[in-house]
């Protein structure tokens, strides 16, 4: 517990050390002009990973985003994941064995999510600092997540939901909204 704290404390300060790899660059983007996106996810429960595979999914076939990265952040130390996150394949986990002592990603982990793009997506409640150091580490015109305390550093736009809403009920609101932006009249 206690050092579970230490580690977290320790990885904001690193978190806010760091320096983007890239020059911020904010652009409001349409959802209907995304042609990349990041998915960054939290998962405290077997019901937080369905409704982020959901998320996954639907990015993919409902908007029409062939290129959809998916990196999900599970906190145990455990070498044995959870049954049902043994058999995924398309969607990057991550547990704690996989980052260093203050919470940043191993390398080989994301090697692969090194590129730019459109738009960044952390549906989650809570945060991860593995996510947030991916977050920092990637380029992105516009980054979103849940209005709290610790996304307003990191985010672009953020969208104020209650905690006990899932990341199901974040997707329809973050669509409708980027639905809304710079949206195009022919």
């Amino acid at each position: 517990m206690i050092l579970g704290k230490l580690r977290n404390r320790f990885g904001k300060y690193m978190l806010g050390r760091l320096p983007a790899l890239t020059e911020k660059r904010r652009k409001n983007i349409n959802l209907d002009e995304v042609q990349s996106c990041l998915l960054l996810g939290f998962i405290e429960s077997q019901q937080d990973y369905d409704d982020l595979k959901w998320y996954y999914s639907k990015l993919k076939s409902d908007y029409g985003i062939f290129d959809v990265d998916a990196v999900f952040y599970i906190d145990v130390k455990e070498k044995k994941l959870p049954q049902y996150l043994e058999n995924e394949s398309k969607i990057v986990i991550l547990n704690r064995d996989d980052t260093n002592f203050y919470g940043k990603p191993n390398d080989e982990k994301i090697a692969n999510l090194k590129q730019e793009y459109d738009l960044v997506i952390m549906p989650s409640r809570n945060p991860a600092i593995p996510l947030l150091f991916i977050n920092k580490l990637t380029t992105a015109n516009t980054r979103t997540a849940r209005n709290a305390s610790w996304s307003e550093p990191y985010f672009d736009l953020l969208l104020s939901i209650r905690e006990d809403e899932t990341a199901r009920y974040f997707a329809e609101q973050l669509e409708r909204f980027l639905r809304m932006i710079n949206k195009k009249t022919a």
